[in-house]
């Protein structure tokens, strides 16, 4: 089957992100394997039947998702896990984050070996949370973050100013920058 990886440089030369091990076991199944720079248009050399991309709603990730969707090609979209996020990988053929295909299905039931999945990936159980002395810690967002889209509060002016406003009054409230910020 004729697959598409799109990677920049950064990324395919990076050991720990998994283009190398997409493409590599991809090939391991026996797929046709074309691993290609992010770009406007369609930037492979012939009509894939799948395409592989990181995040796919950011420039130029995002054009490439789009003009592989439209001819037909199955997306499936990469992105840090939930735990030990620079460790594992999920793949999704909807979306990422809140707009994956299990996002969906959070009222569902929880499979029935959830809770011990959970207790693996998690580590021991979190302390309870309790009223204590101290601040409203509140963490901000970069500004052009794919998760912001669907959110109703687009500003992080906003968010400090909501926070503020819902804290007790004689709270003290810390705002702290994305890193990237």
């Amino acid at each position: 089957m004729r697959t598409v990886v799109i990677a920049d440089n950064r990324q395919w030369r990076t050991a720990a992100e998994p283009h190398q091990a997409v493409a590599a076991g991809l090939r391991r199944l026996g797929h046709e394997v074309e691993v290609v720079a992010p770009g406007p248009g369609r930037p492979w050399s012939r009509r894939p039947r799948v395409v592989f991309v990181w995040n796919g709603v950011n420039r130029p990730w995002q054009a490439a998702a789009r003009a592989a969707r439209v001819d037909g090609a199955a997306v499936f979209v990469m992105e840090r896990g939930f735990f030990d996020r620079f460790r594992y990988t999920q793949i999704d053929h909807v979306g990422f984050n809140h707009t994956a295909s299990w996002a969906t299905s959070l009222r569902e039931p929880a499979p029935a070996d959830g809770a011990a999945r959970f207790r693996r990936a998690g580590g021991p159980p979190p302390a309870p949370v309790r009223v204590r002395e101290g601040y409203l810690l509140v963490l901000l967002q970069t500004a052009n973050d794919a998760q912001l889209r669907d959110s109703e509060v687009q500003d992080m002016a906003e968010l400090a100013s909501a926070a503020e406003a819902s804290a007790p009054a004689d709270m003290d409230v810390r705002l702290r920058a994305h890193p990237e910020s």
